[in-house]
């Protein structure tokens, strides 16, 4: 291998190296807060791993799974509770990059179900934080 190749090969790997690393830390390291109403909850199914996903009204699409950076390990539990109609504020981490099929995941949430009976809000029970 000559010695233009060998660094040509070394920058690919670095920039690659950088590239990798940057988008992980900017997707664990990016978080805000939302409100939505949530529109349909599914589990998409990847090896023998599930990943919970939550559509909200707005069109957007949130995972709610553990994570180790954050100590979050009630990913269950939350999708357990969250409905379709549930209004939501929600700490989320992390962006949309569809290229690796990442979605924000969610942190804390805090949810209300709308009462049909009394044509008001009622908490449904469920508030996480770590």
């Amino acid at each position: 291998m000559s010695s233009n190749s060998a660094v040509g090969a070394f920058a690919v790997l670095a920039v690659g190296c950088i590239f990798g690393i940057g988008s992980c830390t900017y997707q664990h390291t990016t978080v805000e807060n939302r409100s939505f109403t949530v529109d349909d909850k599914w589990t998409k199914r990847n090896g023998e791993s599930d990943l919970y996903l939550i559509s909200t009204t707005n069109g957007d699409v949130l995972q709610n799974s553990d994570s180790l950076f954050h100590g979050k390990w009630n990913s269950s539990d939350i999708y357990a509770r969250i409905q379709p109609g549930d209004r939501c504020t929600a700490r989320t981490a992390g962006l949309r990059m569809q290229f690796f099929s990442a979605y924000p995941n969610i942190l804390e949430v805090n949810c209300t179900r709308p009462d049909p009976s009394q044509g008001q809000q009622s908490q449904n029970g469920m508030s996480y934080r770590n």
